[in-house]
């Protein structure tokens, strides 16, 4: 049997094998299933948002475009942001109710999806999900040595005969516009995925592009790869030595910086002006 376990067993992907752990196939399955047979999908729905764990990196900020590695190659959190961040620094600014309304929409689609896997896992021998694996630094190593927090929207875990493969599952919502141009996995998704690849050591990530006009669902598999997590923790391990000399990172100024929860602080150039500002929309 090949086992694909670890991020030391990524050596066994092949073609073949991605083709047949695709999750999309089996919720379609499930889907047409629930026309003539009852299924329970269990409810997963968290709205709450005040428990967010303060003094560490998150994954999703680790994972944004409003930066980039210190090669350059990858786009990344501002190292401003995640500074002020894990030095737990006063944040500025509340959700409007409009995209709270938004943020709210993606947090119900994400259940939705959950709980198709859940019943999905429940009903097919060899197969089973974890939703929302977290990355505790209490708890986990890497984490605890980087200060990283965060969890990624599932654990996927596949065996029959021929192999046994165990992939990370991570779903983002897009509107219709973004959806038309997703051909894989955007960058600063992959960023993202990367840490929970690491920090939880899956060989494979799954990301599923959910499409909110129409429901149309896009997947892609990405196998890990160090060279991304080797730009990711030299820019925290640069991020964390600044801190414990108490100096800031330099600016990485962009569109982003109007909505920044740091601004006050940070005091980013209010105008940017001609590569400045391109740069800052290639990322």
């Amino acid at each position: 049997m090949i086992e694909i376990l670890s991020i030391a067993d990524v050596k066994n992907v092949s073609k073949r094998i991605l083709r047949e752990i695709t999750l999309l196939s089996r919720i379609e399955s499930l889907l047409e299933d629930m026309n003539i047979d009852e299924v329970k999908i269990k409810e997963l729905l968290d709205l709450s948002t005040l428990n967010r764990r303060t003094g560490v990196f998150h994954a999703s900020t680790i994972g944004s475009q409003s930066g980039a590695s210190l090669c350059g190659k990858y786009p990344m959190g501002c190292g401003r942001e995640m500074y002020y961040g894990l030095i737990e620094a006063p944040k500025e600014g509340n959700w409007e109710p409009r995209m709270r309304r938004i943020l709210d929409t993606g947090s119900a689609i994400h259940a939705q999806l959950q709980g198709y896997l859940g019943a999905v896992a429940e009903r097919t021998d060899g197969e089973s999900f974890i939703p929302e694996a977290d990355i505790n630094p209490d708890k986990n190593k890497i984490a605890n040595l980087l200060d990283i927090s965060g969890h990624t929207d599932g654990v996927y875990e596949i065996q029959n005969e021929v192999f046994r493969v165990r992939q990370g599952v991570e779903i983002k919502t897009i509107n219709d516009a973004g959806y038309k141009k997703t051909s894989g996995p955007h960058p600063e998704h992959l960023m993202q995925g990367t840490v929970y690849q690491k920090c939880l050591d899956l060989p494979i990530m799954t990301f599923i592009y959910y499409n909110k006009n129409d429901s149309s669902i896009l997947e892609y598999h990405h196998v890990f790869d160090p060279h991304r997590w080797d730009a990711i923790e030299k820019k925290l391990t640069h991020i964390r030595d600044l801190a414990m000399r108490e100096e800031e990172p330099d600016r990485e100024p962009g569109f982003q910086c109007g909505r920044c929860g740091y601004k006050a602080i940070c005091k980013p150039p209010r105008r940017m002006r001609g590569a400045a500002l391109k740069q800052a929309f290639r990322r």
